[in-house]
């Protein structure tokens, strides 16, 4: 028997010497049957499958490790706001993708989700590379989490990858929408002191207090939302067929 990806093979083998053994393959295939074939086609599908999970998993831990990860948590900023906004978010968003894809609910996985996110949040900033390799050690260590815990059969490998791409958009169109707000109201509403040698009523009115934050809420609002459409995807591992 062989085995990868959690599956069982009994493949048809020749083990060397062998005129089909080469210096990549010292296992030679020993048969050319159809039925065989399928077979190892099968197994060597699985063993790339296993391949990605490993590297999926090995790249989770590397970045947690790494001078960007979890060595930077302070206890400040895990009892910040930031952290219990991330918490709850992370949990909320669990919950609904949850809801979206199966009808239910479920408390225990979406408070581990939220307790995940809570510990990362604040590794997150600015740069785009380590927003990107963040994403990825959260949700493959959400998968990892998930699969541990609730014995569940999430593929860390599809969530790893789908966690840089949605934090790279989120931290990219982010910066964006911020910047883009923050021209829109420097534009209508003035951020400057009066100029006294211009007619007031030729002046924009002065900016609100209230409207102070408004690019970095709405920059952080539209990151929040793009990194976190992944939950909404279902994540199963596929075994694939195991003839």
């Amino acid at each position: 028997w062989f085995y990868a990806d959690g599956q069982a093979f009994r493949l048809p083998v020749a083990h060397c010497p062998s005129v089909a053994c080469t210096n990549s393959a010292p296992i030679a295939w020993g048969s050319t049957q159809p039925g065989d074939q399928a077979v190892l086609a099968a197994f060597e599908a699985a063993v790339g499958r296993q391949t990605k999970e490993d590297l999926a998993v090995l790249a989770t831990v590397a970045t947690a490790a790494s001078p960007i990860g979890l060595s930077r948590l302070t206890v400040s900023g895990l009892v910040s706001t930031r952290g219990a906004v991330a918490f709850g978010v992370g949990a909320g968003f669990q919950s609904a993708g949850d809801y979206y894809r199966t009808g239910e609910v479920d408390l225990y996985r979406s408070a581990l989700t939220g307790t995940t996110a809570w510990i990362a949040a604040p590794l997150f900033g600015a740069s785009l590379v380590n927003n990107s390799l963040l994403g990825g050690m959260l949700l493959g260590g959400n998968a990892m989490a998930h699969n541990a815990v609730f014995g569940a059969n999430e593929s860390v490998a599809v969530n790893y990858a789908l966690g840089v791409a949605a934090s790279a958009a989120g931290t990219i169109f982010g910066h964006l929408s911020a910047e883009g707000t923050s021209l829109a109201v420097s534009q209508l509403i003035r951020t400057t002191s009066p100029n006294p040698t211009i007619a007031a009523i030729l002046q924009a009115p002065p900016r609100p207090h209230s409207f102070t934050n408004l690019p970095t809420q709405v920059g952080t609002t539209l990151e929040t939302g793009i990194s976190n459409i992944p939950s909404f995807l279902d994540t199963t591992r596929s075994h694939g067929e195991n003839p």
